[in-house]
Order: structure tokens, then sequence, then C-alpha cells
């Protein structure tokens, strides 16, 4: 600290001018750095120097990657451990066929396949042909109900 007005307050530092950098300084011998330049410099308090820029960037990365584990384990816990509620896949299923399907309700089939005789096979046969020829009178075909391949 200075006690006069005239010089603003920080800290006096020597500053290399001759293009070395502060590693290359710290490896010199005593005859080499001895002919390194340095010139005076004021570093004021409310300048930071690389160290403190350092270590806010540290602190802060440090926060960020908190809030990042923090998340990334909320999630996995609500995945996988039940911390989330899911719904059923029942239920999800139930309410998609209400919503889609109309469900048309089939008349039972009679199990009775020994009493049907050849005499009602046969009518139903002569219905079907008889509306296949008032089809094809109707469409005023040739005779003829598919094409030829060709």
């Amino acid at each position: 600290d200075q006690e006069t007005p005239d010089y603003p307050p920080g800290k006096v530092v020597l500053k290399c001018v001759s293009e070395e950098t502060y590693s290359e300084l710290q490896k010199m011998e005593a005859q080499a750095f001895s002919r390194c330049k340095f010139a005076l410099d004021v570093i004021g308090d409310e300048e930071n120097t690389m160290q403190v820029q350092r270590h806010e960037e540290l602190v802060l990365q440090e926060l960020e990657f908190k809030e990042q584990k923090a998340w990334s384990k909320w999630r996995h816990k609500g995945i996988h451990e039940g911390y989330s509620k899911w719904p059923s896949w029942h239920d999800a299923i139930a309410e998609w066929v209400k919503a889609n399907c109309t469900a048309a309700t089939a008349e039972p089939a009679i199990n009775d396949a020994a009493v049907v005789t050849s005499a009602s096979q046969t009518d139903t046969s002569q219905d079907d042909e008889a509306l296949a020829k008032s089809l094809e009178e109707s469409e005023g075909t040739s005779g003829r109900r598919r094409t030829a391949r060709r």
C-alpha cells in the first residue's frame, strides 16, 4: 500500500518487456535472466491477475458441473428408481381403443355344424348365382365378370 494520494492503489510489479514468457523466465539461468529487460508496472486492486481470473473461472466451472451433475442424478433416479409416476401401458391402450375403435359386437357362433344340411348349402349357392346374374345384367357386360389377362 502506498500512502501518497498521487499514486493509484495497487501493487508495483516488474513486467518483462523482452518477449519471454513467465515460464521461460523461471527456467532461465542467472546470466540469461540478467539480460532480460523489465519495466515497472502498477496493477490496480480492481484489476485481476491471471491467477485470480483462472481461479474465478474454475469456481464457475465447478458450479456449472455441480448443477449438471445434480440434474443428471435427478433424471436417472426419476427414470430408474421410481421417483416419476408413469402411466401403465394397459391404461393407455384402453384409452386409445375407446377413442379410435368402434367395436361391433359379433353374434355368437353356433357350434352345431353337424345340423347343417346339404339343402341349405344348395340354397345359398343358388342365391349367389342369382345375385351374380343380376349384377351382370345391371352392369351390361358381355357375360364375363372378369377381364382376360394379357
